[in-house]
């Protein structure tokens, strides 16, 4: 993660989300009527008195959320964050609700009522974090999986099953457990 400004006295701090471990560290670090600003697109609907409801157009825009719910998907690999429009552009009406994407490689800017020393932290520790991921593999009679850590869990990459012959065909179960060895 990079962290591009941090302000205490303004109870602000601008980063760029880099992995999928950073949107976990900004979940857990983006509570309740905390103010999200980035970058996402709005459907804007034209503003006709007589004419028939049309299908809007997706315009790209830079707004600001107040937060009231925000989720973490990770198997999907996806930061949400849900809330009324605190701020944005003319063509986009302030109090409706939106839903920020936080996506990989985009700012983002987050406005705390009250900035704890824990979240400062835990943010730079983020930055500073090069940690290579832990690979894990288990085998046994029916198969095998092989895996990594990350910051947020464990992340199963294989997972394959098998028939091995059975306890009685000593030499057929020895050639099939050395193929998978290979």
């Amino acid at each position: 993660m990079k962290i591009l400004e941090i302000n205490l006295k303004k109870g602000f701090v601008k980063v760029v989300p880099e992995t999928l471990d950073d949107l976990w560290h900004l979940y857990n670090v983006i509570y309740k009527n905390d103010e999200v600003y980035a970058y996402t697109t709005r459907e804007i609907k034209p503003d006709e008195k007589y004419a028939r409801p049309r299908r809007g157009q997706r315009v790209p825009v830079f707004l600001g959320v107040k937060a009231e719910k925000v989720s973490w998907d990770k198997l999907l690999g996806r930061l949400r964050v849900h809330g009324t429009i605190c701020q944005a552009p003319e063509i986009v009406p302030t109090g409706a609700h939106h839903t920020i994407n936080i996506a990989l490689n985009t700012p983002v800017t987050i406005v705390k009522s009250e900035c704890a020393d824990h979240h400062i932290e835990r943010l730079k520790r983020a930055s500073e974090t090069s940690e290579k991921p832990l690979i894990i593999t288990a085998v046994d009679d029916g198969g095998y999986e092989i895996a990594e850590t990350t910051q947020y869990g464990v992340k199963v990459k294989v997972k394959e099953r098998m028939r091995l012959p059975g306890k009685l065909e000593d030499e057929k179960r020895s050639t099939a457990m050395h193929g998978l060895f290979k």
